[in-house]
């Protein structure tokens, strides 16, 4: 009946774990049934059931109601007696029920015995039945060999009313001539047993203290009356502060069914929409060990719409649901287990050992999973043992291990490993929804849940809902799923006991939280009490194969400078780095090379370590480290974003002789950081080249406090009033060359002004999104102007909320980066246009549409990152001007309006490296002959529209002369699709195609592509049905193939793509066969969308060491933009406000 676990200990006591059980009553239903349509006893016509025991009426009425008993009696009747009843009345009852009419007779036995006469017929009489009784009834009911039955259901089986009133003893009335010879129904035989056994496990089921048991289903007949006599015992009731008994109709309308539980549990009658009813019914019970019971859930789908309302919070509540059949039942993650009278019930110990054997089962292949992560992650080394327990603790869903916490010294691995482990295949097929946050020092309660269910729904929240209802939304989404959160460097416990624990539901379906700790008594304190994995450090082997994993290379390494690692990843690392360092100088031998390298200190501390790794960089490279620190701890940074600061601060210095540009010699630099293993690159582009990186926890905490004390930079931190005077560490005596803020905008006032006279740089971080622009942006700048402090350089507010910024911008002389990247801003200010030093403006993913043509005469400008700016060549003035920027190096993010002339301010634009442009049909031609001139371009994305906005015919004639080209995204109807694609460079590393309306097979044509790493057909990018791919593409990492409408076969030779490890199909609705699929032997992430179809026959093709996705059609957005009438409409929006605007102009 119930599935049992072996035992979890939990607050000092013991008990087990069990999952949501379903009790069978079929079986038992129709073992009682047989004696009464067994054709071995017809010389019985009375059956005696000495129901004593309560459920045997219970049973007895269900076996009157079974199918069974319908189908083989031709007319039954059930009368219950009682004692101010005469004979007449009831044969008037039995009468009424088997002719279903309710007229009345004169000689009702007659008239009665006549009517049963040739009949098959049961009567059931219960109640106060007296042996005087029975002898008038008697002579109604015609005795047969044909198998009708008369039951007579004695409530007291010990004191039985004689036919003088007097109560005797059972077993003398039982002897006596007066009561007619019978056979004895329900007495103690086997399946009696079997009843009581059932009534006692479901009772017991409802009212065990054991909390998990939640969720019950009953199967079989006569269970509401079985269930009803459980509800209505005292026990029952006390047990529970609020119960509802509610009829589900066939109709099914959910509102319906909260409003009537609402009514049973609730202090008042209300009347909500669907929406408020959920949350108040959620709320109410949330805390409060309730009991639900729903009769005749007729589809699991019952159940998954009422669940999000009926929280398991693990008080000890039970929901009920009674269902026809068990598959019902099992559609609603119940477990069924068959109850059958006669058979012994197995020993809790097999049941538990049945069960033990299964999940070790399942764990064993969730680890199998999981051991992917020792072959790609190096940092793990030495720590498989505990790896492998997380997962157990995580991955077991029957262990009641909710919170856990990972605990270690700083840079020890914790955040690495759990990274890992978060990241793994297996953690992926596993939970439903997951989410990271870093926990910072400073945070906004708002904001700090805004990021946590936007990772957790895969969905960015609208910023201006309130704390209340995210909470509300948290128990909404989270309810009944199987949740992982990872909480990383978690210092106090107040965002956990201020806010986590509030909206993240402990229910027992194997959902985790999981804690990166460095202070043991916080990890041993937590509330619930978490279980702990402290984190060993690495043995001396262990060590010394880290480090020649981070060196890249096999070296000897003497003892005493693993010693001086301690056995941390970090400083093992750090020296590792160190080594690389020297040999880049061309020294690569360690011992005697480098006093300090090897030093006799073996046991040193790892900020020592930094220290050392600090000082070797020298200058430039240890400002570039130092710059990380402006941004907040963990804070992943757009690699593109800290390359451009570098360069403008003037950290960029290129050596004599040089030949490479100084956005290579940026990304020199940080590739030596990363080598030196100061900086760990997070995200990485499908193609391989890194996107985002971040400055680990321990050497920022190292790092951050010692640049700010020397006055490096400054972090504004947060003050309220009343602790300004005394909190504050702001050095005002100090000039700040560097400043940012992050919860609260930099305030400048009177007694600051001598501080910022030297302010270099300006980042915020301020993202607070609402109605209201940040304001605080436009005073700080006049301050600046008026004050006269040009020195400003850096001016960052990407993600900041519509800065207010003022024509006071155009008075910054020494200004050269401005970031205002998903600002939301609908328009700059025309004087950012008289920058005389602007080397990079970055508005993408914006609302403008518009900039100040005079934009094109910055002579500095090499950086411009758009969304969609509009311009129209055919009537810009001065595109011969001498002083018309020629340096630009990215130009993304430009739409041409109208014809473009022969000679157009383009042609100067001849160093461009980064190109998207969106240009019109007719002006193909024009373009065409501009790319061709573009030698060193290295990455384009072009669009060709029509006036309407619809994808339009691409005409390139020169792409074989774009040797340099890596990168190529081409939207738009290919004309001679196959020169075109014949001659694409053979340097490129990613292709994609969109509309581009190929009618051949494009896999033959780009077979040429040896350098290929990702390919990309989106939508209508080929028409052909058949797609084969023969032992081509050596490096091609990822495919995406979204939208092909016509595709139905695909095949995949022996040798193709050998190394392919990222694959997508996303509504290909017709492709219904892929031959050689199971020969992608490197591929672990597998996506299909709007292909349910497809996704069993995928896992048999692959197994279980594949990661599949399957997501639904809301959550994709689709590359070719045009596919949508959303995006139509967008568009046409945006071009005309752009041509108010420049009209305006």
């Amino acid at each position: 009946v119930v599935g049992v676990r072996p035992e979890v200990e939990i607050h000092g006591q013991k008990w087990f774990e069990k999952k949501p059980v379903t009790i069978v009553l079929d079986d038992l239903g129709k073992k009682l049934a047989q004696p009464v349509l067994s054709r071995c006893m017809l010389q019985y016509l009375i059956f005696k059931a000495l129901v004593a025991f309560s459920s045997k009426a219970i049973f007895l009425w269900a076996v009157y109601n079974s199918e069974d008993i319908k189908q083989y009696f031709q007319c039954i009747a059930w009368v219950h007696v009682r004692k101010e009843y005469e004979a007449k009345d009831i044969l008037q009852a039995i009468l009424e029920q088997v002719k279903h009419n309710k007229t009345k007779e004169e000689q009702v036995d007659k008239v009665l015995h006549d009517f049963l006469v040739g009949k098959r017929y049961l009567i059931v009489l219960s109640g106060a039945l007296t042996v005087s009784i029975w002898n008038n009834l008697k002579s109604a009911f015609p005795f047969s060999f044909n198998g009708s039955r008369v039951i007579l259901a004695i409530q007291n089986s010990s004191r039985i009313i004689g036919e003088n009133g007097v109560v005797g003893d059972a077993a003398l009335i039982h002897a006596s001539e007066e009561w007619p010879q019978s056979f004895t129904y329900l007495d103690n035989d086997s399946s009696t047993i079997a009843i009581k056994a059932a009534m006692s496990k479901l009772k017991q089921s409802v009212l065990n203290s054991d909390r998990l048991l939640f969720l019950i289903s009953i199967v079989g007949v006569g269970k509401s009356t079985l269930l009803r006599e459980i509800c209505d015992e005292k026990e029952v009731k006390q047990h529970f502060e609020c119960s509802a008994w509610v009829h589900v109709q066939e109709e099914f309308e959910e509102i319906d069914v909260l409003v009537e539980i609402w009514k049973q549990i609730g202090v008042r009658e209300i009347k909500l929409s669907l929406e408020p009813m959920r949350q108040m019914v959620c709320n109410f019970l949330v805390q409060k060990r309730y009991l639900i019971v729903l009769c005749d859930v007729w589809t699991s789908s019952v159940w998954e719409s009422l669940k999000i309302s009926l929280p398991n919070s693990l008080t000890g509540s039970r929901v009920i649901l009674t269902v026809p059949h068990a598959d019902i039942a099992r559609k609603t993650n119940s477990w069924v287990f068959q109850m059958t009278p006669g058979i012994e019930l197995l020993p809790d110990l097999d049941l538990e050992q049945l069960h033990e054997d299964t999940v070790d089962r399942k764990v064993a292949q969730l680890w199998n999973s999981v051991s992917d992560i020792m072959e790609n992650e190096s940092e793990i080394i030495g720590m498989r043992d505990t790896i492998e327990e997380l997962a157990k603790l995580a991955l077991s869903s029957y262990r009641l291990h909710y919170l856990i916490s990972v605990l270690g010294e700083g840079g020890s691995g914790k955040t690495t490993l759990v990274r890992a482990f978060y990241d793994s295949i297996a953690t992926k097929q596993h939970f439903d929804c997951r989410a990271w946050i870093t926990v910072p020092q400073e945070y906004d309660e708002r904001n700090l849940l805004l990021d946590l269910l936007g990772q957790l729904m895969k969905k960015k929240q609208k910023q201006s809902l309130s704390i209340e209802q995210l909470q509300r939304r948290f128990h909404l989404f989270l309810n009944w799923k199987r949740y992982l959160i990872v909480l990383d460097d978690l210092q106090t416990p107040q965002i956990w006991k201020n806010t986590l624990i509030k909206v993240l539901p402990n229910s027992s379906n194997g959902s985790r939280v999981i804690l990166t700790l460095r202070k043991a008594y916080l990890a041993y304190n937590m509330n619930p009490p978490a279980v702990v994995l402290p984190l060993r450090p690495l043995n001396e082997d262990e060590s010394r194969k880290l480090f020649s994993k981070k060196v890249q290379k096999s070296v000897h390494v003497p003892s005493d400078l693993m010693q001086r690692g301690r056995g941390l990843p970090l400083s093992i690392g750090l020296l590792a780095g160190q080594f690389n360092q020297q040999a880049s100088l061309g020294t690569e031998k360690i011992e005697g090379n480098d006093a300090r390298l090897k030093s006799s200190d073996t046991e040193e501390n790892p900020l020592k370590t930094l220290d050392e790794s600090y000082k070797r960089l020298g200058f430039p490279l240890n400002h570039c480290l130092l710059h990380l620190g402006l941004f907040p701890r963990s804070f992943e940074i757009p690699i593109r974003r800290l390359l451009l600061i570098w360069l403008a601060e003037g950290l960029i210095i290129p050596p004599e002789g040089n030949t490479k540009t100084l956005e290579e010699l940026a990304m020199q630099q940080f590739v030596q950081l990363e080598s030196r293993n100061l900086v760990q690159i997070v995200k990485w582009s499908l193609d391989g080249s890194p996107k985002t990186c971040l400055l680990p926890n321990a050497l920022h905490d190292a790092l951050s406090p010692n640049a700010e004390n020397f006055g490096f930079f400054h972090i504004h931190r947060i003050r309220s009033s009343s602790t300004a005077s005394n909190s504050d560490t702001t050095p005002y005596n100090i000039p700040i060359r560097r400043l940012a803020d992050g919860l609260q905008m930099f305030i400048h006032t009177e007694h600051e002004k001598h501080s910022m006279t030297n302010l270099r740089s300006y980042i915020s971080f301020y993202d607070r999104k609402g109605d209201r622009p940040a304001d605080g942006i436009g005073d700080l700048l006049k301050k600046i102007v008026k004050d006269r402090f040009g020195k400003l350089v850096v001016l960052d507010l990407e993600g900041v909320y519509k800065p207010a910024l003022s024509e006071d911008i155009g008075r910054l002389p020494c200004l050269k980066y401005l970031g205002l990247r998903r600002t939301h801003l609908d328009s700059v200010p025309k004087s950012v246009a008289e920058l005389p030093r602007l080397q990079s403006l970055d508005v993408k993913h914006t609302n403008i549409t518009t900039l100040p043509s005079t934009i094109w005469e910055e002579k500095k400008l090499r950086h411009l990152y758009m969304s969609e700016v509009y311009v129209d060549l055919s009537i810009q003035k001065g595109c011969d001007h001498e002083g018309s920027s020629t340096n630009l190096h990215t130009l993304w993010g430009l739409k041409i309006r109208g014809q473009i002339p022969m000679h157009n301010q383009l042609n100067r634009l001849v160093g461009v490296r980064k190109l998207k442009l969106t240009c019109y049909e007719s002006s193909m031609e024009v373009i065409d002959a501009w790319l061709s001139e573009l030698t060193n371009l290295q990455s384009l994305k072009l669009r060709s529209v029509s006036e309407r906005h619809e994808s339009s015919k691409l005409e390139l004639e020169s792409m074989n002369k774009l040797k340099s080209l890596c990168k190529l995204y081409l939207l738009g109807k290919l004309t001679g699709p196959r020169k075109i694609l014949g001659e694409l460079p053979r340097s490129l590393s990613v292709l994609t195609l969109s509309g581009s309306y190929l009618p051949d097979d494009p896999m033959e044509m780009l077979a040429e592509l040896k350098e290929l790493k990702v390919l990309r057909l989106y939508g209508h990018s080929f028409l052909g049905k058949t797609m084969v791919c023969r032992n081509t593409f050596p490096k091609l990492q990822a495919l995406k193939l979204w939208k092909l409408v016509e595709l139905q076969h695909w095949i995949v030779e022996d040798g193709t793509m050998p190394v392919l490890d990222n694959l997508e199909i996303r509504y290909c609705n017709q492709l219904k066969e892929v031959d050689g699929l199971e020969k992608l032997t490197s591929l672990t992430k597998l996506t299909l969308t709007g292909m349910e179809w497809s996704v069993d026959y995928v896992k048999d093709k692959m197994g279980s060491d594949v990661k599949i996705d399957t997501e639904t059609p809301e959550a994709v957005s689709f590359k070719s933009e045009f596919s949508l009438v959303q995006m139509l409409y967008f568009h046409l929006i945006r071009t005309y406000f752009g041509i108010l605007t420049a009209g305006s102009n």
